[in-house]
């Protein structure tokens, strides 16, 4: 996240956030350490957390527009599936509350 810090700053200035990047990038790197399962990341994504509008708008910037190049540019061997997962959580971060496993539906 550190090397993507001039990329978050301008999207909290384009959303009209007050928060502070280097207050949003604590909180992440506490919740780091414990993210192991989907309930995690939708709790990351929920309006009710600190920062959870924020969080929501900078994974939708990335999954969009920086997704395809992170996944084609790693030691990712199945390409298929971690793209047909990226769309997924591009629905599911428009309602995070209905997100409960990356094969449910709407």
């Amino acid at each position: 996240m550190k090397k993507n810090e001039s990329i978050i700053q301008r999207i909290l200035k384009e959303m009209g956030s007050k928060v502070k990047y280097a207050n949003l990038n604590g909180e992440l790197q506490k919740r780091k350490k414990n993210m192991n399962k989907i309930r995690d990341l939708k709790e990351l994504w929920l309006p009710k957390t600190k920062y959870g509008r924020e969080i929501r708008t900078i994974s939708c910037v990335f999954l969009r527009k920086y997704g395809f190049s992170w996944v084609f540019n790693s030691r990712i061997t199945d390409f298929q599936s971690h793209l047909k997962y990226r769309s997924i959580l591009l629905r599911f971060i428009s309602k995070p509350e209905s997100f409960l496993t990356l094969k449910s539906d709407f």
